[in-house]
C-alpha cells in the first residue's frame, strides 16, 4: 500500500504549505463533529459511508484516523501550516478527547515519538503501543489488526533501533545510497505547451515584454513544481558527517532521531527497519549481514 506523506488537509507548491479545499472541508467537520457529540468510530464510519476519499483510492476510515486528525496542532496553524481550525476549537476537541481517555498522558515524549514515525511494512498502518491491564507489560502493534509472527515488546523494538543506529554510527558509509540520474525533472503536458507558447511570443516583430516576463515567471514557477528532489543527493554526506562525529550509540536519543529518520516500520517477523532523510533503508539484517539467519531464527522462535 502506498503511503500518504503529505499532511491530509494540505498541498505544498515550492516548499509552501496550502489549504487542500476540498479535504480542509472534511478537517473542520471532524472538528465540528466530535465537539457536537460524536464519537471517533462514528466520525469514522460517515467519512467510510460518504466514500470520503482519505489518500487516492483510499476510502476506507477508522477512528485512529480520526484520532491524528483531532490531536494534529498543525490544523491550528502550528508552524508553516495555515490553520483549518481556531485554536480554541482544537483546544476545546482536544480537552474532551483528554477526559475521555482518548490519549494516554503517560506516553513518554520517546513512545509519542515512535508512535506517530513507526508504520506497518505490511499495509501502511500506524503501529502504536499499548500495556496490558496489570500495567507491567507492553506490546506494540498494528491498527489496522495485522498479526505479527512474534510478541514485540518494548525490549525488541528499542533494541533494533539502537542496534541499526549503533551500526550507523560504527559505519556511516552505508547510509550512501545510489541516485538515479536525469530523473528528477519531468515536465509535464501543460509546461511543454506552455514553454512553446513563450518562445513563440518573444519571436513576434511587436513585442510586448511585460505579458511575456509573466509567461516567463510562471513557467518557471511551473517547472520547478515538476522537479523531485533527490534526497539521496541532498543528505547522504550531511547524514555521513552527522553519524562521524557521533559517540557510540547506548540508549535512544530523540534528537537524534527527529534530525535523521523519516520513518520507522515493522514487518510481520517483527524487524525494525529505518528509513533515513535521504532514503536509506537499514535493517538489523542489513546493518549485521553476517548475523542475518541467526536473527531471523531467533525472532521466529
Amino acid at each position: 500500500m502506498e503511503l500518504r506523506t503529505l499532511l491530509y488537509g494540505y498541498n505544498k507548491r515550492q516548499f509552501r504549505f496550502y489549504l487542500n479545499e476540498t479535504e480542509s472541508t472534511v478537517v473542520k467537520q471532524i472538528f465540528d463533529d466530535y465537539i457536537g457529540g460524536l464519537t471517533l468510530q462514528k466520525i469514522a464510519d460517515r467519512l467510510t459511508a460518504e466514500q470520503v476519499v482519505y489518500y487516492k483510492d483510499k476510502v476506507t476510515w477508522n477512528k485512529h484516523m480520526v484520532r491524528r486528525i483531532l490531536e494534529n496542532r498543525h490544523y491550528a496553524g502550528d508552524e508553516e501550516y495555515p490553520a483549518i481550525v481556531t485554536r480554541a476549537v482544537y483546544e476545546q476537541a482536544n480537552e474532551k478527547r483528554l477526559k475521555k481517555g482518548g490519549d494516554r498522558e503517560t506516553d513518554s515524549e520517546q513512545e509519542k515519538y515512535f508512535k506517530s514515525h513507526t508504520v506497518c511494512e505490511q499495509c501502511g498502518g500506524r503501529f502504536t503501543r499499548r500495556r496490558n491491564w496489570s500495567q507491567t507489560h507492553e506490546k506494540w502493534y498494528c491498527t489496522c489488526g495485522c498479526k505479527n509472527n512474534i510478541y514485540i515488546d518494548d525490549t525488541l523494538f528499542y533494541g533494533q533501533i539502537i542496534t541499526i543506529l549503533s551500526q550507523v554510527t560504527e559505519t556511516p558509509g552505508i547510509l550512501h545510497v545510489s541516485t538515479v540520474p536525469n530523473e528528477t525533472y519531468s515536465p509535464t503536458l501543460d509546461v511543454i505547451r506552455a514553454e512553446k507558447e513563450t518562445d513563440r511570443m518573444a519571436e513576434r516583430k511587436n513585442i510586448d515584454f511585460l505579458p511575456i516576463k509573466k509567461a516567463i515567471y510562471l513557467n518557471v514557477s511551473d517547472k520547478f513544481d515538476c522537479c523531485t528532489l533527490d534526497t539521496a543527493k541532498a543528505f547522504s554526506d550531511l547524514l555521513v558527517r552527522y553519524f562521524s562525529k557521533n559517540q557510540p550509540i547506548e540508549d535512544i536519543n530523540l534528537q537524534t532521531l527527529r534530525d535523521t529518520i523519516d520513518r520507522i516500520y515493522i514487518n510481520k517477523c517483527g524487524t525494525v527497519k529505518i528509513k533515513f532523510i535521504n532514503g536509506a533503508e537499514i535493517s538489523k539484517e542489513d546493518s549485521y549481514g553476517s548475523d542475518s539467519n541467526s536473527t531471523e531464527t531467533k525472532d521466529n522462535n
